[in-house]
């Protein structure tokens, strides 16, 4: 066959190729929207002084949320961490109370609260993909 200088034919994938990557793709970008929020909420804390990521390596683990959800019950950090806290978290239970030296304004709460509940959406869509 003689090609008269024409440019090749493009690949194209089968279909069921074409599906994976496009569903591979929108799981890097649920997991790239989860990135975001936990900055977003990350930064709410920082506005409110309070100084978690010093202590736990991401504020969405299990004795983070923990902390956060007393910290939203109680605007501040004058609640007891014991039970909060796992008992494979690194940090101590002094370091975690000096992390809380903060006040969370009502519009900082509220906001921490829609970020938490869009990042728990975005894990849900991203455990369904996976199935």
């Amino acid at each position: 066959m003689v090609n008269c200088d024409l440019v090749r034919s493009s690949f194209i994938p089968p279909l069921d190729i074409r599906q994976l990557r496009d569903l591979c793709r929108y799981y890097v970008k649920l997991t790239s929207f989860a990135s975001g929020e936990k900055n977003r909420a990350q930064n709410c804390l920082t506005l409110c002084n309070f100084k978690l990521d010093d202590v736990f390596s991401d504020v969405f683990v299990k004795s983070a949320t923990r902390v956060l959800d007393a910290l939203s019950e109680h605007g501040n950090g004058d609640f007891e961490l014991d039970g909060l806290i796992s008992s494979k978290c690194k940090a101590s239970p002094e370091k975690i109370r000096a992390a809380l030296d903060g006040d969370l304004n009502p519009m900082q709460a509220e906001k921490l609260n829609l970020i938490r509940r869009h990042v728990n959406d975005i894990n849900t869509l991203k455990a369904a993909l996976e199935s």
